[in-house]
């Protein structure tokens, strides 16, 4: 690159962007609604929870970091309550039924890891994400629809996916996430006939921890075709709703969230 040219970049405007989103006002369409969130303490996670909340849910949140949880209760109120727990635990459902006191009528599966690299993958790196992005939401997906077949609940289940898995992607983190998108299909159709519904939002790149964006950053992003960052508020009001018996209708769906990022 030229010297005038580095001059003139350095010179010339940055573009900034920020984000205020409409959010509907809360209207308890959550209420009865025993929901157990995974990846619970921050990012899309949190704000699934304290969206939920609003509307009226009992919510217990999951995650390995109890200061972390804890922050995030009292971010949300007291009306939450949180779990110390992998998402690879074997009695994980157990242990969220005993925390709620009542029976599991929702699971978030939104626990997720993303390990970049600028170079090839480990096998360690590759089965670390495969495990938390993937086995562990099969599993707990697979144990959830037996609960609620054994208990007769008309179980809901949301798996937090990405535009990555929508998209050609060589990364563990796209591959783990393309595996979830056709999980939740499978499960969808196969439980039907029990009245259990299983549902996919797929965001894309949203403001949290794992990329260190903040929603008061400038949001500028030249590389989404909306120019812009999202926030974990958006995607969390198209989670409620699919929570909610507002969206009976809707099953095995995958719902991109990324304003048509993944339109490539």
């Amino acid at each position: 690159m030229s010297k005038i040219r580095k001059i003139y970049d350095a010179l010339r405007p940055k573009k900034i962007t920020y984000c205020n989103i409409a959010t509907k006002k809360a209207s308890e369409t959550l209420r009865d609604k025993y929901i157990v969130i995974t990846g619970g303490s921050s990012g899309i996670g949190k704000a699934i929870a304290k969206k939920s909340v609003e509307e009226g849910a009992n919510v217990v949140i999951i995650g390995r970091s109890e200061e972390k949880l804890q922050n995030t209760i009292n971010d949300i109120g007291e009306e939450a309550k949180y779990l110390v727990a992998d998402v690879n635990d074997s009695v994980l459902l157990e242990k969220a039924e005993e925390c709620l006191e009542h029976q599991i009528t929702n699971i978030v599966n939104n626990a997720g890891i993303y390990i970049n690299h600028s170079g090839d993958y480990e096998l360690d790196d590759f089965e670390k994400t495969i495990n938390t992005n993937l086995k562990a939401p099969f599993f707990i997906t697979q144990k959830y629809i037996k609960y609620c077949i054994e208990n007769d609940i008309k179980g809901n289940v949301l798996m937090t996916a990405s535009n990555r898995g929508l998209m050609g992607d060589t990364t563990p983190y796209g591959i783990s996430k393309a595996g979830l998108i056709n999980c939740v299909q499978g499960f969808a159709r196969d439980n039907i006939c029990n009245g259990i519904r299983v549902n996919a939002i797929c965001p894309g790149m949203t403001a949290s921890d794992i990329n260190g964006i903040k929603k008061s950053d400038n949001l500028y992003q030249e590389n989404c075709k909306g120019k812009r960052v999202l926030l974990a508020e958006e995607i969390a009001e198209v989670a409620c709703f699919l929570m909610s018996d507002v969206s009976k209708c809707i099953n095995g769906a995958i719902i991109p969230c990324d304003e048509g990022d993944y339109l490539r």
